[in-house]
């Protein structure tokens, strides 16, 4: 069994593009393995060979019998490729190649991966926050309690973040709409604005990541420390919550996440 999935995306604000192909074949153990000639570019970056590796291997991960991929083709661009592409690309190449019909959206929380495409973007300016938040009767609550998603813009397309368990999520997503959930309450979707953290962020330029390994048992990303100009934003999942301050990890995480890499800063 084999496929392809491409990504080709053109908007006044923002291009992405990304191919994978694949053959799968039953096994007694499911395996991804990257033919040697699979990045075909002239000047081939390791993290998309990394990035579309993660994908395979997690959509592997979504489905009931083990199976052997070969990446066999990956295609990418210096200017149209950014986080997320070619790790979804994989994830809809093995889908595909199998006939599942998934339309959910692909984040990812793989270590590697994340330290990379973070890392990628220090330098970019944050020129937007927009925040998914839950209403009860005209109500909301607090900053962190009554966010569910937010979308952060660093010089590209919208990079979705939300926490699963002690897990944070990423994928590259366009902004949601409000949801009426009737005598639930509802779901508004709105620009970041004061006094809500993240909206003092936005203009900053992100200067420095730290990523954090969460309390989880697969290893997978707890938190991020991002440095905007000098002021830092902790955001990060515990038990279900968000975790969203400004300056210092909070003390309470400190026997939970375990710190993986430091890139950029002074």
């Amino acid at each position: 069994m084999d496929a392809t999935y491409r990504i080709a995306r053109q908007t006044s604000r923002y291009a992405r593009f990304a191919q994978v192909s694949v053959e799968v074949a039953g096994a007694d153990e499911g395996s991804v393995t990257v033919a040697a000639d699979a990045l075909r570019h002239e000047h081939p970056r390791a993290e998309w060979r990394l990035e579309a590796e993660c994908g395979a291997q997690w959509a592997l991960s979504q489905l009931p019998r083990p199976l052997a991929v070969t990446i066999t083709e990956i295609l990418a661009t210096e200017v149209d490729t950014g986080p997320c592409d070619l790790y979804e690309a994989a994830v809809r190449a093995v889908w595909a190649a199998v006939e599942v019909d998934r339309k959910d959206v692909v984040d990812f929380a793989e270590l590697r991966l994340l330290s990379t495409r973070f890392r990628s973007l220090i330098g970019q300016r944050l020129t937007g926050v927009v925040e998914s938040r839950y209403w009860y009767h005209g109500e909301r609550d607090g900053d962190a309690e009554s966010l569910t998603l937010l979308w952060m813009t660093l010089g590209g397309p919208p990079i979705q973040v939300s926490v699963s368990g002690e897990t944070l999520l990423v994928t590259v997503n366009d902004p949601g709409t409000d949801v009426d959930m009737d005598e639930y309450g509802e779901i508004r979707v709105a620009p970041a604005a004061a006094p809500d953290l993240l909206a003092g962020f936005v203009g900053r330029r992100l200067t420095g990541v730290t990523v954090f390994q969460g309390y989880t048992p697969k290893p997978s990303c707890g938190g991020l420390a991002l440095d905007f100009d000098g002021e830092t934003l902790v955001l990060g999942a515990s038990g279900d919550e968000w975790v969203l301050v400004q300056g210092e990890v909070p003390l309470r995480l400190h026997g939970y996440w375990t710190l993986v890499g430091r890139f950029g800063g002074s």
